[in-house]
């Protein structure tokens, strides 16, 4: 048995970036943590109830992918720029010492989203190598969708065609957050990135990783 790590910059990006892969390691027995680092509302809504809706959702996506092991920091959509890396690294290591994972999945530094590439910088401080909460283990860094400042370079693919059904059916249950194809959140637009990246592994659906680091 594995114990997960997964950091989402905002709620609905665990299922975007490794939702099928969450679906296989509960599957398997591992069990799965996941980490909210922003609210993921202020940026977008104005209703303050949307904290709530973006919550409940997050939860009833988990435990649609087999965790109820959830944790939001709250700290401020779209600024994390502004938040500083030291807080961030901060409500990060908190967490790292909370679940002690063997494995941690975080988004790639190729990301669009600022606040993406901010949960990045801090992953690489808290899974240094030389401290105690993670001298071995695997980093692993997903996408969320085709927006990227410069390519994603998977070279570390998980084969998900058996859980593409559940990636879905846990992302429906962000329903404010759906958009019409051809948007990066649309069904199709999931769908059609996962069968690229099983394209490229050779299966049906898979997601991709850049590997930041594997101790065994």
């Amino acid at each position: 048995m594995k114990h997960v790590l997964v950091f989402a910059p905002h709620p609905d990006d665990e299922v975007l970036g490794v939702g099928g892969t969450i679906a296989k390691h509960t599957d398997n027995g591992d069990v799965v943590s996941v980490v909210v680092i922003s609210e993921g509302v202020s940026a977008q809504y104005d209703n303050p109830q949307m904290l709530q809706v973006r919550r409940d959702a997050c939860k009833k996506a988990c435990e649609i992918l087999g965790t109820k092991n959830i944790r939001f920091f709250d700290l401020p959509d779209a600024r994390l720029m502004e938040t500083g890396l030291v807080e961030i690294t901060a409500v990060m290591s908190k967490a790292m010492q909370e679940f002690k994972p063997d494995v941690v999945y975080a988004p790639d530094i190729s990301e669009l989203h600022m606040d993406h590439r901010f949960v990045y910088e801090a992953t690489q401080v808290v899974t240094r190598p030389y401290l105690d909460v993670f001298k071995k283990g695997t980093v692993l860094f997903y996408e969320t969708s085709s927006m990227k400042q410069v390519p994603f370079q998977a070279k570390y693919y998980v084969d998900i065609t058996t859980y593409i059904d559940l990636k879905v059916k846990a992302f429906n249950a962000y329903d404010s957050e759906i958009e019409q194809f051809p948007h990066p959140r649309s069904i199709e637009a999931i769908r059609t990135l996962a069968k690229m990246r099983g394209a490229e592994a050779g299966t049906q659906f898979a997601e991709g990783f850049v590997v930041g680091r594997i101790v065994v």
